[in-house]
């Protein structure tokens, strides 16, 4: 029986602004067992799953042989991720996993096993259980069918009960990582539909299929693999890391050819700036080399205007730094000059300065001074260039800089968006193959921050 959609969420619904959920990182499902005290766990809780399932009817027969090993397998991937949702104090907890057939890393676990783990799971209140759903609009010309968007994933988290059990056989949230390890992605290349507006709230694009058979695909997938299975044999303390996934946007978009978004994504990348700090590769220190103002240098680079990169790009006049990059980030990520300051700038304007930015700083008094200095914001919607355009160019330079360093001289380094994470002794390197990534795909060679002490920038708003 089909689960019964909801109505199109209310702005107060906890669904869309639940304060803890909504930092809940996405479950990978990727992990094994790899010592002999996860691996007599996994099997143990695998039975009880089992079990389980066969009381509530939902299994006729126990599993067996090779059909048990996959099982087995899954739990372990359930178990792993559950209690890295532990360290996540943001959300209290709560991981995010998808439940659908279209959905899901598929070659590690099948949507069957992740459903029948997880009712298992809470039948036997190991978990609590915060489903996603669709969300259905009427039609609004009164059409017969109601317009479907994807909602939320559903969220898990670990109870007591559950973490009171692994602590027993000595494995919890602060030693898991020595049970565990978690392969690499056997498919690196993922795709997301245009993200759309429901009343007020955007709601993230869709994912898309992806032909693993497509030449350009494999291209694209050949080079990740690449970075991961090199990264995947050196010495990376205190950033767990998994592989990287390349995500591609805007797949639905007249024109799209593998040239939207594009971004590549770890887990280690939900690291603050002050774990990252403490990040030793190879068991040697890092620093961070930063592109500053990397959307706003790109731009000018594929519009062929001039550039200054010898000042700070948000610097003006007497305005706040944080305030000029808030209205330049939101327009580039609008594509178009903004009508209103969007609430999570407000919100992180006010966590810094204790002021209120629509107040301080009225969106037109702002747009004049920035157009003044950048008379290219003004005439974005003409240009045509939107985030997605400036992403994928980013990405591309970012993953260059990456594989020129690894290729020619063996230096591993972490991105991270507009970052790049390597050894201290390697920074004139890594800044030389920074630089010329970004002259090579827009032309300009960008301002660079190298950060040492842990000191964070006011990052860039995510609109997709």
């Amino acid at each position: 029986m089909k689960k019964p959609r909801n109505e199109f969420a209310s702005k107060n619904d906890v669904r869309f602004d639940d304060e803890f959920q909504r930092f809940a990182h996405r479950a990978e499902l990727r992990a094994k067992p790899i010592t002999n005290t996860s691996q007599e766990v996994v099997v143990a809780i695998a039975s009880e799953i089992i079990e389980a399932l066969v009381t509530r009817g939902n299994y006729k027969y126990r599993k067996q042989g090779q059909k048990l090993a996959e099982f087995e397998q899954a739990v372990s991937g359930f178990v792993y991720d559950l209690l890295k949702g532990v360290d996540n104090k943001a959300a209290r907890g709560w991981v995010g996993a998808a439940f659908s057939s279209a959905k899901g890393s598929r070659e590690n676990t099948g949507y069957r096993y992740r459903i029948k783990i997880r009712d298992g799971m809470e039948y036997l209140r190991w978990i609590e259980v915060s489903s996603g759903d669709q969300f259905v609009t009427k039609h609004p010309f009164g059409g017969p069918k109601p317009s479907v968007r994807e909602g939320r994933t559903t969220r898990l988290r670990a109870t007591e009960l559950l973490l009171a059990k692994l602590s027993a056989s000595g494995i919890d949230q602060t030693n898991y990582r020595e049970h565990f390890f978690v392969e690499l992605p056997k498919w690196t290349i993922k795709l997301r539909a245009k993200s759309k507006k429901i009343g007020s709230y955007k709601v993230r694009g869709r994912e898309m299929s992806v032909s693993r058979e497509d030449e350009t695909t494999r291209t694209l997938d050949a080079k990740v693999q690449e970075i991961n299975h090199f990264l995947i044999g050196q010495s990376i303390e205190r950033a767990p890391f998994s592989g990287y996934i390349r995500q591609f946007n805007n797949g639905d978009v007249d024109g799209f050819n593998w040239n939207k978004g594009g971004r590549l994504y770890a887990s280690f990348q939900q690291l603050t700036a002050v774990e990252r700090k403490a990040i030793t590769i190879n068991h040697q220190p890092v620093v961070e080399v930063d592109v500053s103002a990397s959307y706003l240098t790109i731009l000018h680079g594929l519009a062929k205007e001039p550039f200054d990169t010898t000042r700070d790009a948000y610097k003006i006049d007497n305005v706040e730094r944080d305030a000029v990059k808030s209205y330049i980030s939101q327009a580039l990520g609008l594509g178009c000059l903004p009508k209103r300051w969007a609430p999570k700038l407000k919100e992180k304007f006010y966590e810094r300065h204790r002021e209120n930015l629509s107040e301080k700083y009225p969106l037109a008094k702002i747009s004049d001074v920035v157009i003044a200095h950048y008379p290219i914001i003004g005439r974005l919607e003409d240009i045509g260039i939107d985030w997605s355009d400036l992403m994928y160019v980013e990405s591309e330079a970012m993953l260059t800089a990456m594989l020129v360093m690894m290729r020619s001289k063996k230096i591993p380094s972490l991105v991270v968006h507009d970052a790049l994470i390597i050894p201290k002794a390697e920074l004139d390197c890594a800044i030389l193959a920074i630089e010329e990534s970004y002259h090579a795909r827009c032309g300009i060679r960008p301002r660079l921050k190298v950060k040492e002490e842990g000191d964070s920038d006011f990052k860039d708003l995510e609109f997709e």
